[in-house]
């Protein structure tokens, strides 16, 4: 459970047929040192009941297709003009979803039969319905050690536009009988207790449209779920197989499964640990693949492929999944950090697994963000990562003791021998590569890793060579000496 629930300043918005209710950029902010893991969407909607007796309370059907009018759109600003857009206009029983396997958690008054919220009866007159909907922020509670590194700082926040809409009336078409009167949304960060500056990722929800019918192909990075939009006839997917592309090949990770629930068998590996991710699901989609609970380092990273080996019918596929950062988005990310420290501070970006020796490998490193250190701080001194002043641009920095150590170890290990003729080149490139996992953006490929060239890696290659070559100098001219 969240630490803080405190609504946002300004946090209450009304909201019309055909309007939104948005919290815009800028406008959502949390004290430091805690980290914004969901954002809940209080809904208070005045419903009038124009019949002479009461209206029934609505079948969870009802319930669905009531919250399918509201649509959910969430934007991550990189600059004045780039954006990150985790949702879309996605419709909120698709939202309801993504909490449930990230979370655990259920939208609040929407189950059970309560008065006032969305399963309870209407009385004749005005009604009050309250219900809360809840905003994935990046935080995955079914992976062991989420805490260490999900959720979004008070920095990051700020970049964020949150924007509920709604289309027509939901009540009215949900019965003729009922009518919205009048609608309020108030947004209320749930947050807990984190280190300052610890930038998050974030997870996207999208739509799947490949040329083969009978086949879903995501992009790279970490696919948390991939679902069938409504039930596969008769939910039989006997001739279904998922493979993840990973360093070492493809990987089958379900091969011919009978019904849905082994999917989520699979999935729920803490059997009554939480029953709420798997509850109804089948109602609306058919889950085709679901990262299981595990610790991340356990935890598949690529692209995944979901393919019916004897077409049954067309696959019509949706995703979520956190895409692969880019070097741009990275840079980006850090600067815009950077911009909101005091003029006389500077920043130095350390990728948050490495800052919490966290046991993962090379693929995950990605989609543990980074932590911001300033230079009050003193692990700004020992770690390499991505410095950058405010209003400036990132670039990347080694501690000089580290670099020097590094070059060291490097010609040490190129020192010719009988068993590495050549030198041991091979632990020459584990020093480079163990450096740099220290920086954000020093992985860009999660399948190929380190042998797919980026732009920080190539920066810590370059300055180990020159570190390298002025050693080399330096003790050719003590012995000319």
């Amino acid at each position: 459970m969240a630490d803080n629930l405190v609504p946002f300043a300004d946090g209450t918005k009304d909201l019309r047929p055909y309007g939104d209710a948005t919290m815009t950029k800028g406008s959502m902010i949390i004290s430091p040192k805690q980290s914004c893991i969901a954002i809940e969407a209080r809904v208070t909607a005045n419903v009038l009941n124009s019949d002479s007796s009461t209206v029934a309370a609505l079948a969870m059907a009802d319930r669905l297709t009531l919250l399918s009018a509201y649509t959910l759109y969430v934007k991550r600003f990189l600059s004045e003009k780039d954006t990150i857009q985790p949702y879309q206009g996605q419709a909120l029983p698709v939202v309801r979803d993504d909490f449930r396997t990230q979370q655990e958690l259920d939208f609040v008054g929407l189950t059970g039969n309560t008065a006032g919220t969305l399963g309870g009866s209407f009385a004749v007159g005005m009604n009050k319905v309250d219900f809360t909907v809840l905003i994935p922020m990046g935080h995955l509670a079914f992976i062991k050690d989420s805490e260490k590194f999900t959720g979004i700082c008070a920095e990051q926040l700020l970049d964020f536009e949150v924007k509920l809409k709604m289309g027509a009336d939901p009540f009215k078409a949900a019965n003729v009988k009922l009518a919205l009167s009048s609608q309020t949304v108030t947004y209320v960060p749930r947050t807990r207790k984190a280190r300052s500056r610890r930038h998050g990722v974030v997870f996207h929800s999208a739509d799947i449209n490949n040329p083969q019918s009978d086949t879903i192909t995501t992009e790279s990075g970490l696919v948390l779920n991939i679902w069938n939009k409504g039930a596969l006839a008769g939910t039989n997917l006997e001739t279904l197989r998922v493979t993840v592309k990973t360093d070492e090949g493809a990987v089958i990770v379900t091969d011919e499964p009978n019904t849905p629930a082994e999917v989520f068998k699979k999935y729920d590996l803490e059997p009554g640990s939480d029953s709420i991710e798997d509850s109804g699901h089948t109602d609306a989609r058919t889950p085709l693949f679901l990262n299981e609970e595990k610790p991340l380092k356990n935890m598949f990273a690529g692209p995944v492929a979901v393919k019916q080996v004897k077409k049954k019918e067309d696959f019509d596929g949706i995703v979520n999944y956190c895409p692969t950062p880019s070097t741009a988005q990275v840079l980006a990310e850090v600067a815009q950090m950077a911009a909101k420290l005091p003029k006389n501070r500077q920043l130095l970006a350390v990728n948050t697994a490495i800052l919490e020796k966290m046991d993962v490998e090379d693929a995950h490193l990605p989609f543990c963000g980074f932590t911001g250190l300033t230079d009050q701080d003193v692990p700004f001194y020992d770690y390499a990562g991505l410095r950058c002043l405010p209003g400036g641009v990132p670039f990347v920095v080694i501690p000089p003791q580290k670099l020097r150590n590094a070059a060291l170890r490097i010609l040490d290990a190129m020192k010719k021998s009988p068993e590495y003729p050549e030198g041991n080149t091979g632990a020459a490139e584990s020093i480079r590569q163990q450096l740099a996992r220290e920086i954000p953006g020093a992985i860009v490929d999660v399948v190929d890793g380190f042998t797919v060239p980026s732009w920080v890696y190539s920066q810590v290659q370059s300055m180990l060579a020159a570190e390298v070559n002025a050693l080399v100098a330096a003790m050719q001219a003590r012995r000319a000496a």
